[in-house]
């Protein structure tokens, strides 16, 4: 048997997820807007490209790479927020769409990046001459470990396992 499974409207990608994989909703046009959690370090190469109706992403604080063509195409989104935990940015992964006459990438100069000063997605717009807009991170709250806006008994069990596993873990 086969499982015939689409995600519709607004997705929230489950805490937990580490990767979102190549390619993982491309071309799904009934998806309107996806919040992608602290635990995804990675989101790959065209996961969300040709998404035609996604109209907002948010990214938390932790995510640290945007493949090449994750956002291409997503022709209604017309702006993103990139957190400063984000180390690198792949190409045309966002703010540009693929002519589907000429098959030639058209950029979107009204994009909108919204970003921490100096950082890749700065980099990225002046790279694309893409509208840039710095936002400071200071609105963040200490010790919120899973990007939600409060600290919670889920913040605690996350720290409590980078202990356990050993590993370090962002209170900032």
């Amino acid at each position: 048997y086969s499982v015939d499974f689409q995600a519709k409207g607004d997705i929230v990608i489950k805490d937990g997820t580490r990767l979102i994989a190549d390619c993982a909703f491309v071309e799904n046009n009934d998806i309107t807007s996806v919040k992608i959690p602290s635990s995804v370090k990675s989101i790959g190469f065209s996961a969300f490209e040709f998404c035609e109706n996604l109209k907002q992403v948010e990214i938390a604080q932790g995510v640290k790479n945007i493949e090449s063509f994750a956002f291409s195409s997503c022709t209604n989104l017309k702006s993103i927020t990139i957190p400063s935990s984000v180390q690198g940015i792949g190409v045309d992964a966002f703010g540009c769409y693929t002519d589907k006459e000429t098959y030639e990438t058209q950029y979107n100069k009204d994009f909108t990046i919204y970003g921490v000063k100096d950082s890749v997605a700065q980099t990225y717009a002046t790279d694309y001459e893409m509208n840039f807009v710095e936002k400071p991170e200071s609105n963040s709250t200490v010790g919120d470990c899973n990007g939600d806006g409060k600290i919670s008994v889920a913040d605690a069990r996350k720290i409590v396992v980078a202990i356990a596993k050993g590993d370090t873990i962002d209170l900032s």
